[in-house]
């Protein structure tokens, strides 16, 4: 899954082998956000959430986290 972070910068979400792992898409690169965990027991429908109640200080007006894909 893809979201769009406060219109800052695009994250991925991967389950893999029951775990989220994270990344970070910029100028064509991706790399792992290791300072992100979300927990195994997130469900896919719940992740836009938890990563609205972290990074909550990123937001602005009229700027929301927006799944992509």
């Amino acid at each position: 899954m893809k979201f769009d972070i406060y219109g800052r910068y695009v994250l991925d979400a991967e389950r893999v082998q029951g775990k989220w792992l994270i990344f970070r898409n910029e100028n064509g690169k991706r790399r792992q956000e290791m300072d992100i965990v979300v927990p195994s027991d997130i469900g896919e429908a719940d992740v836009i959430a938890y990563l609205g109640d972290l990074l909550h200080e990123y937001a602005s007006p009229g700027r929301s986290i927006k799944r992509i894909k």
